[in-house]
């Protein structure tokens, strides 16, 4: 998974290079900039909860050959965890640490707000500047026969 996630943010950064080499800066800022906030507000939150659980100790130890037992508490489910996020937010059974419910309700909004941008603000941009520029008699773009 943090394999996938850096391989996707390469890419995400790649065409950011692209879009100040070409001077694209409406692309840049409403386009490039929400993909990161969206990207890394689901699935760079995963790989931080993925660091963050190899990081702490739950002294499981291996019980009768089926369960655990773990005197520092179970484990938090991360599949529940990222699914319940979404669901049900707010809400954490078994959080990894403290505040993780308000911290995931602002990843949610953040990633629910970044959708809209990244869908409707280049485009209305786009019709706005070209409506400009037909009106000023440049670039119209009919063809003349």
């Amino acid at each position: 998974v943090i394999f996938g996630v850096t391989h996707m943010m390469l890419g995400i950064c790649l065409s950011a290079a692209n879009h100040v080499y070409f001077g694209d800066r409406i692309s840049l800022w409403w386009e490039w900039v929400p993909r990161v906030l969206f990207m890394m507000s689901t699935f760079g939150y995963m790989c931080f909860m993925i660091v963050y659980k190899w990081t702490v100790d739950y002294g499981c130890q291996n019980g009768d050959g089926e369960h655990l037992t773990c005197p520092n508490g179970q484990p938090p489910s991360l599949i529940q965890t990222m699914i319940k996020m979404f669901l049900s937010p707010g809400n954490v059974e078994n959080p990894l640490y403290e505040g993780q419910a308000g911290f995931q309700v602002f990843l949610i909004l953040v990633a629910l707000l970044s959708v809209p941008v990244m869908l409707f603000v280049k485009p209305l941009m786009l019709v706005r500047r070209n409506g400009q520029q037909h009106r000023r008699g440049g670039g119209g773009g009919a063809i003349k026969g």
